[in-house]
């Protein structure tokens, strides 16, 4: 099962945009009841009336601002950790919400429902990035196919704003809000657009994940040589997915896994960003290190650091190096 959905994640990911950390903001009137659309219809939030509290009575409008993470490159920048106690995090589409009023994040006093331009496959739950524990909470709750429409894109990272568009017929005193949604969205046009959709209660980074579960996992004793390094970074091209390891004060990983045994799926590293200086301190394995996979053999590595311009062509190429 774990190589047909490689092989299905591995083609679907060809829909992802080459651009990274991409941010949008749109206004919207807390009275007003539709849809708003982000990235070209790559992402759309339905929203209730009044789905914000606003303490101040003469505000009426909210700012809401989407930023996407496409890649490797995105969760790198940002230190997110795809990896907790229950595994390897795969990311089938991740992106933070913030809204503000006056330049101050409010609470939600009703879900926003959230529909993500889907790949077709069932295999993703919904997660919230816990930020305090490093770790992601499930929303406990299914994730939803929609077929709707008007989308102008072929592309899953279409960078382009599209004027927003209320949809006719919500109710927000309505007992069947998917009904609502999806009887419009049908009606709306001729072509359909697949979106994987959950419900959001509040600010914060989401993901669509597949879960690769720690009995999927293989152990391996890992030693780093290296006295200033205390991460060390695993990147899997194929599973659009990169996690960290902290090494401990006896330069120590203690729960280094990797998903297969094959190192030809995996780019292993350090990572230092300067980004004073828009620059990133590599660290890349020698080549004639090779990790031994034993519950006795404690594997000593050591890495060689080079510094790199911090942009995403120049770590793909040296990612491709390695």
């Amino acid at each position: 099962m774990m190589k047909n959905f490689t092989l299905i994640l591995f083609l679907t990911l060809q829909y992802f945009s080459v651009h990274s950390q991409s941010i949008q903001q749109q206004k919207w009137n807390n009275s007003s009841c539709g849809t708003l659309s982000f990235f070209e219809d790559s992402l759309l939030l339905h929203i209730k009336e009044n789905t914000f509290h606003i303490s101040d009575p003469n505000v009426k409008e909210v700012d809401i601002s989407i930023k996407m993470y496409a890649n490797y490159y995105d969760m790198l920048l940002d230190d997110i950790q795809m990896k907790d106690h229950n595994g390897i995090y795969v990311s089938g589409g991740m992106y933070s919400i913030q809204v503000t009023a006056n330049g101050q994040k409010i609470d939600f006093q009703k879900d926003i429902k959230v529909s993500y331009i889907s790949d077709g496959t069932d295999h993703y739950n919904g997660f919230q990035y816990n930020t305090q524990d490093k770790k992601w909470d499930s929303l406990n709750a299914p994730i939803l196919d929609y077929a709707t429409t008007n989308s102008t894109s072929e592309d899953w990272g279409a960078l382009k704003p599209r004027e927003s568009y209320l949809a006719e017929g919500f109710s927000d005193e309505s007992d069947d809000w998917d009904a609502d949604w999806s009887s419009w969205a049908e009606g709306s046009s001729n072509s359909d657009w697949l979106y994987k959709t959950m419900n959001i209660k509040g600010n914060g980074l989401y993901n669509y994940d597949y879960l690769i579960g720690k009995d999927e996992l293989i152990t391996y004793q890992l030693k780093i040589e290296n006295k200033n390094i205390n991460k060390v970074y695993a990147y899997y091209p194929h599973l659009n997915t990169v996690i960290y390891y902290t090494v401990n004060s006896d330069n120590i990983v203690d729960d280094f896994v990797l998903v297969d045994a094959s190192l030809s799926n995996v780019r292993l590293f350090t990572f230092n960003p300067l980004t004073d200086k828009g620059q990133a301190e590599i660290g890349e394995m020698s080549k004639s290190e090779l990790l031994q996979l034993s519950k006795e053999k404690l594997n000593s590595i050591k890495f060689k650091t080079t510094i790199v311009p911090l942009s995403k062509a120049s770590l793909d190429e040296k990612f491709a190096s390695l």
